[in-house]
């Protein structure tokens, strides 16, 4: 006070904003960084300014340490009046904050320690504020304990406060912030061996065999710490990028994966990254560490705190260099795992090689075996084992493919550039940036991989974008192929993140998904149900006009109708060899009195009723001329999922029902005849082998008498 008063006799107001108008802003924006980062972030200590003596200096790291502390600790009653309590009625956490602050007297200090005291006693419905308050003591002393180890570090003298008495256990706080009627026993749940929980649910187990998950999961969070960039940093995007190397040295492969995104701090090298089962983007961590990032919007895919141990998959020797983008070039730190999560990992400066000159991280792993063996992330089969369906080519010699091929498949949608380097060669653009929104379908689709080539040129004319004044949901096509047949057939993808959590069936091309599984190995379409009807009629237009075969025009039509649209001009059914759309049907059931239908396109053999062999079946069959064929009701979209979508967003009351081929040939009947159809099941013959009948189930549509 003594000294406010002789500076505001020395300079005019309007000079002392000037001079130290900086500095104030520095240590107002310090408030929420981590102590430890406050030399940085406030700078160095200030000289007088003018008539002030010359012997007077400003030191803004204890400016900012003392208004923090003062402003943790001053939790008593002073914060909580009863009567402004009354007026505001606080509710739910702000209730707890206002209970516990009301009951507590002026804090007091015994040698080095505050000592926070009740008035009241905290009965047994206060419970939960006196928890609250005892997590709140915990703030103050850790507070006070960082303050006074930073001062101690860098040789200034040291407050005289150091610490919150009771702040060690709930038991010592409650001899000083008593309960009545109740005992605050700490009965947290705990993990006692941190090593075998992180072995168990952060590897094979969680994620299963494939080796390109872990690469998946480093990719994402890569691209997290890009995305928080391109907010914190207007105009990064244009040098955003993530790297993956693999490279070969002393005998070894070992595999890199380097982000120039907001890079990290010690503290978050060292606590929030290994803090298993917990996100940095949904901690307090993150507003300590980067001040206003979550109120600008900040999306991030991660959101367990797991995806990082998933390396420990490929290798047990992990070296995780990191810098934050604004520190100083020489403060890069290196957090280094030498027998994976059994020893304690080590911590050490970057050295010249280490180093990023661009901020960000990279994370190097050994790998445990080559990447171009039997099983490896380079070799054909690798990529295929990654989708929803498993195969073995059983190739007599395996074949390598190039890092990009891999990752292709891996994040087709994402919003960062990837960048491969391969056994030292020049870097290559592996996939730009969304350029999913606007490269060739064909490129799109070979992206994505399981297409033959003569697949991908019949169906790439047909992609669309599934979209709305809201955005972009998906880019792709209906295509009519069953879904295990992928010699000659497409796959489609549902990404989360622009990275891939599942495969498709009946659909080629990327969907957006979102998910609530920590793997990240199944998710659902974001696609709004009008704009999947909307994409789905277009499908039908386009699919009808164009030169597929009739068969897969028959199969697109259920999936069409499985997307709550019109099947337009596609083939609902087959008779005796010829394929009828809606108008077709319609005109030919109006000729008939009877209708009779088997549902699927295709009678399959069946060893218990059949009196033929199964090849002579396959060869020889041939369906009765006066059954109507549809094709089989509802085909799944995941296979082998039992995921409802995208019945659990057509269900909405809006549109066109969903239909099967059945029903939708059903409605048709009653259109022709003007009448609802009677219906029964029957057994009857719907094809021959030779001289051999092939009886099945069968759905029978009886016109009513008097139409």
């Amino acid at each position: 006070e003594i000294y406010t008063l002789s500076l505001h006799d020395a300079l005019p107001i309007s000079e002392i904003r000037s001079c130290y108008g900086p500095v104030i802003g520095r240590i107002a924006r310090s408030h929420n960084d981590p102590v430890s980062s406050l030399p940085r972030v406030v700078g160095n200590q200030i000289g007088a300014f003018c008539d002030a003596p010359s012997d007077w200096v400003v030191d803004p790291v204890r400016l900012a340490s003392l208004l923090r502390c003062a402003d943790a600790a001053h939790i008593d009653h002073r914060r909580a009046p009863h009567f402004l309590q009354l007026l505001v009625s606080p509710e739910r956490v702000s209730a707890l904050h206002w209970t516990f602050q009301a009951k507590l007297a002026k804090p007091r200090v015994e040698e080095d320690a505050l000592v926070f005291s009740s008035g009241p006693d905290f009965c047994l419905d206060e419970a939960d504020a006196w928890w609250l308050c005892f997590e709140t003591v915990r703030i103050i002393d850790r507070e006070l304990r960082e303050v006074d180890r930073l001062f101690e570090n860098t040789g200034r003298c040291r407050f005289a406060v150091r610490r919150v008495i009771g702040a060690e256990s709930p038991l010592a706080l409650a001899a000083h912030v008593r309960t009545r009627g109740w005992e605050p026993v700490d009965a947290q749940l705990k993990v006692s061996d941190v090593r075998q929980i992180v072995t168990l649910f952060g590897g094979r187990h969680l994620y299963g065999d494939s080796d390109l998950v872990p690469i998946r999961e480093l990719i994402q969070n890569g691209a997290d710490a890009i995305r928080a960039r391109y907010l914190l940093q207007p105009g990064f995007s244009e040098h955003a990028n993530v790297t993956v190397r693999v490279i070969e040295a002393d005998g070894s492969f070992w595999l890199e994966v380097q982000d120039n995104g907001v890079g990290m701090s010690r503290r978050t090298l060292t606590d929030s990254l290994l803090d298993f089962g917990r996100s940095f983007w949904n901690s307090s961590a993150v507003r300590e560490e980067f001040a206003g990032l979550l109120g600008k919007g900040l999306s991030t895919t991660g959101r367990f705190g797991v995806g990082f141990f998933s390396v420990f998959m490929l290798g047990d020797t992990v070296r995780v260099t990191s810098r934050r983008y604004d520190a100083a070039l020489d403060s890069a730190l290196t957090l280094e795992f030498r027998s994976g999560v059994e020893v304690r990992p080590i911590i050490h400066r970057a050295d010249n090689v280490e180093s990023l000159p661009e901020g960000g991280t990279r994370v190097c792993v050994r790998l445990k075996n080559s990447p171009y063996e039997k099983g490896g992330f380079l070799a054909r089969s690798a990529v295929l084992d990654f989708t929803s369906f498993k195969f073995d080519f059983r190739l007599g010699q395996i074949e390598r493919i190039d890092l990009a091929e891999a990752l292709g498949p891996l994040c087709p949608s994402i919003d960062v550039c990837i960048r491969t380097e391969e056994n030292g060669n020049p870097a290559k653009l592996c996939i730009d940036a969304d350029d999913w929104l606007t490269i060739n379908p064909e490129v799109l689709l070979r992206r994505i991989g399981l297409g033959s080539d003569g697949s991908i040129r019949h169906y790439a004319p047909l992609v669309r974008p599934l979209a709305d004044a809201n955005g972009t949901y998906g880019r792709a096509c209906v295509h009519g192929v069953g879904p295990m047949d992928f010699g000659h057939g497409l796959s489609g993808v549902v990404t989360v993140g622009g990275l891939l959590a599942t495969r498709l069936s009946h659909v080629a091309g990327v969907l957006k998904g979102s998910t609530n599984v920590i793997s990240r190995q199944s998710a659902i379409p974001i696609v709004p149900s009008s704009v999947l009807r909307c994409w789905a009629r277009e499908q039908a237009d386009l699919i009808s006009a164009s030169a597929l075969h009739d068969a897969g025009k028959l199969r697109a039509a259920a999936v069409v109708l499985r997307c709550g649209a019109e099947p337009g001009g596609l083939p609902i059914a087959t008779r005796d060899g010829e394929y009828l759309n809606a108008s077709q049907l319609r005109d030919a059931i109006s000729r008939l009195d009877e209708v009779v239908v088997f549902d699927d396109e295709d009678v399959s053999y069946d060893e218990d009723t059949d009196a033929c062999h199964p090849k002579q079946f396959e060869k020889d069959f041939e369906p009765a001329s006066d059954i109507f064929f549809v094709s089989k009701s509802k085909p799944n979209m995941f296979a082998g999922t039992g995921t409802d979508w995208p019945d659990s967003i057509l269900n909405d009351g809006q549109g066109q029902a969903q239909l099967s081929c059945l029903q939708f040939l059903e409605r048709t009947i009653s259109l022709a005849w003007g009448a609802d159809p009677e219906e029964h099941e029957s057994e009857q013959v719907v094809g021959t082998v030779i001289s051999t009948e092939i009886v099945r189930s069968v759905s029978v549509f009886v016109k009513p008498d008097g139409h």
